[in-house]
């Protein structure tokens, strides 16, 4: 097999194209607790953040990682044995600068420009699926901004009260990721899912967890 060969030059400078476009995000998260049984709790969702945030999707989030621990919703306060608050907010930290290949043939009326989102600003055509005996002739740069979101999260026991009367809180954590994406609801599956991740786990916990590309 000859790797000399044009086509497979051309196949590999594609290739660092694709790769090198290629996002990662991490999400940072800071957890304590003081749990010992979760599986059959009931609990309340109340949102403290800011007008403007899908409370019902993040909620439908919540749950999600919440029901396989056996931890239902329920509507009413009173019927809670947990209440959970959480916060959400985004805000823009920066602008981030980016190479994209510049896709085209010798026709000017064919010529592509792709960007790194996958999205064609000129034709039809998809980055991945160029046109009949387009190449890459180039590349091009931008920038895009870069947002931090950050998800806090505190859960009271309501059935547990001390002599002060007041119900002590059980869970606090804190999550926080960098992402081009301005709403938090972008990307809050993955924000929900690893501040969440093995819960309720150890009393006292940071780590982080990156994945490639988008959050799915």
């Amino acid at each position: 097999m000859n790797f000399l060969n044009p086509t497979w030059l051309a196949f590999a400078v594609i290739l660092v194209f694709l790769t090198s476009g290629c996002s990662t995000m991490t999400t940072k998260v800071v957890r304590v607790h003081n749990l010992n049984e979760v599986y059959g709790k009931s609990v309340f969702f109340r949102s403290l953040s800011q007008k403007g945030l899908n409370e019902i999707h993040l909620k439908h989030q919540f749950l999600n990682e919440l029901l396989p621990q056996g931890i239902v919703a329920v509507n009413s306060i009173s019927d809670a044995d947990w209440l959970l608050d959480f916060e959400a907010h985004s805000v823009k930290s920066g602008e981030q600068s980016f190479s994209a290949p510049l896709l085209g043939t010798e026709s000017p009326k064919e010529l592509e420009i792709m960007t790194d989102d996958h999205r064609n600003i000129e034709g039809p055509h998809h980055r991945d699926n160029p046109l009949p005996g387009q190449e890459v002739i180039g590349s091009t740069t931008g920038s895009k901004s870069s947002f931090k979101k950050f998800l806090e999260v505190r859960i009271v026991d309501l059935r547990a009260r001390g002599a002060s009367q007041y119900s002590p809180v059980v869970f606090e954590a804190r999550a926080s990721v960098e992402s081009p994406h301005p709403k938090i609801e972008d990307i809050s599956a993955c924000i929900i899912r690893d501040l969440f991740k093995e819960f309720p786990g150890q009393k006292t916990q940071e780590y982080e967890v990156t994945r490639m590309g988008s959050c799915q």
